[in-house]
């Protein structure tokens, strides 16, 4: 039989209006014989049971994926993955000719709270972000190889903070390569960033291609070079990617090789390993355009001060450096750090710089990367497109 949970009086209003995260102050008493990641009934303050989800220690008690009294079984999580594949397939993200990439299941966004999975082609990379995550995956798991019977690979990263990696089903190949919008990437899933790649950016990428023809760009915390490849194959001047790990700029490097074989545009790239701001602290008036894509700087609410110090920096080093009438494409992908508090490190940066700045887009996630109405924390990534004077 589940084990009851309940909320302290009043505290039920967030979970009435569909927000998946219970914070531990909002409970009445957390029962001692209740297991990390063990499945829980939620209750009002008089016994009502109003939804289903599963216990977590630290300061989110608890993750919903119900707001009913219900029965997790296979078939619930089956039902779930296929409203998910559903939407990819609505957005020609699956089995397309140009992109054979996208994001499977995006944990809260999709109803799978604590669960992030990629798809590559025929290859998965899922992340378990919670024990209670760990804990469904053989239902999840069953239920993706029903729906996806072409998949070859199931590589998994969970919970653990030792990070730990296996494959649930077959072996990563030699070179795995996989296309976005007709440009083709490697991924490393067992040694690069997140799951391997940015599928988060990709309609980022599609814009910067319409901004950079001939134009000299930067690509600061370049990864793997996605935004260089765009960037070159749209006809930029030249593109200079910079990151300080040298395993990134040898992916970088290698992903220009793949799009531009034998071909003069790949002689328009340099690639540099070092540290983005002592970079831009030494350019000046040397680029057109220039993309701010750093890892997240608060990932948990004690760092958010100095995360918006560090946007702040950033923003008016590239500010204060770019060729006049110039554009900067900047990003957070903190979710501590809202959009409005994102704006004002950009703002405080412009001011702190002295040139008069332009908004000319907004930016966040790509489309296979939806998030709740309920659950405006889902909205993690944040951009602007400027224009600097």
């Amino acid at each position: 039989m589940m084990k009851i949970i309940k909320l302290k009086p009043g505290k039920d209003k967030p979970v009435r209006r569909m927000h998946p995260w219970v914070f531990s102050g909002a409970l009445e008493k957390i029962p001692s014989d209740v297991d990390d990641g063990e499945i829980v009934y939620l209750a009002d303050s008089s016994g009502e049971i109003i939804a289903t989800g599963y216990f977590c220690t630290g300061s989110i008690a608890l993750k919903l994926f119900s707001f009913e009294k219900i029965e997790i079984t296979y078939e619930f999580w089956l039902k779930k993955l296929k409203q998910a594949l559903l939407l990819r397939e609505s957005l020609g993200l699956v089995n397309s000719q140009n992109t054979n990439m996208t994001r499977l299941i995006n944990a809260e966004g999709d109803g799978f709270p604590g669960v992030i999975a990629d798809l590559y082609g025929d290859a998965l990379v899922i992340h378990y972000q919670t024990r209670g995550a760990f804990l469904i995956a053989a239902d999840i798991e069953k239920s993706i190889r029903e729906l996806l019977p072409h998949i070859k690979s199931i590589f998994v990263k969970d919970y653990s903070s030792d990070g730990k990696t296996s494959y649930h089903l077959g072996s990563k190949p030699e070179r795995h390569i996989t296309k976005e919008n007709g440009f083709k990437f490697l991924i490393d899933w067992e040694e690069g960033q997140k799951t391997g790649f940015f599928i988060d950016q990709r309609n980022n990428r599609k814009l910067l291609g319409s901004l950079c023809a001939d134009r000299t760009v930067l690509n600061t915390f370049s990864y793997s070079g996605g935004f260089s490849v765009y960037a070159l194959g749209a006809g930029a001047k030249e593109v200079h990617s910079v990151d300080a790990s040298k395993k990134a700029i040898a992916l970088c490097e290698e992903n220009i090789a793949l799009n531009f074989p034998n071909n003069s545009l790949g002689t328009k790239h340099k690639s540099f390993t070092d540290d983005c701001l002592t970079y831009l602290r030494n350019i000046q008036n040397q680029y057109d355009l220039i993309i701010l894509d750093p890892p997240a700087f608060a990932k948990h609410r004690d760092a958010v001060r100095g995360a918006i110090d560090g946007y702040r920096d950033i923003n008016r080093l590239a500010i204060k450096s770019i060729k006049p009438n110039g554009i900067i494409f900047t990003f957070s992908c903190s979710q501590l750090v809202s959009r409005d508090l994102f704006q004002e490190a950009v703002f405080s940066g412009a001011s702190q710089a002295n040139r008069k700045v332009q908004i000319i887009h907004r930016l966040s996630q790509s489309e296979d990367h939806p998030f709740s109405i309920y659950h405006p924390e889902g909205e993690y990534l944040k951009g602007f497109v400027l224009r600097v004077e």
